[in-house]
């Protein structure tokens, strides 16, 4: 059960695992791949980047070229390049 809103918007080649939620105008693109149990807020936009299980995204953040570990999670309006997040990121 993946719940992306109407406004959403992926783009393929993207993988996205089971119970996740995209939240309205958001981006999902560039070979992307979401796992599991995932949150991606309002306005987000992730390209060719890596989700891991139970991972958060908020709303209005930039991510691109990362990884973000499992069950870490990235606060709103967050701008997150090249990088990997293994905890929270404020």
């Amino acid at each position: 059960n993946v719940e992306i809103d109407p406004s959403a918007r992926i783009e393929a080649p993207c993988l996205i695992g089971a119970n996740t939620k995209i939240g309205a105008n958001a981006v999902v693109s560039d070979r992307s791949v979401i796992g599991e149990g995932c949150t991606i807020g309002e306005g987000a936009q992730i390209k060719h980047s890596i989700l891991w299980d139970g991972a958060t995204v908020g709303a209005g953040t930039k991510l691109e070229r990362s990884i973000v570990g499992n069950g870490s999670r990235i606060e709103s309006d967050g701008l997150v390049y090249d990088a990997i997040v293994v905890k929270e990121l404020v």
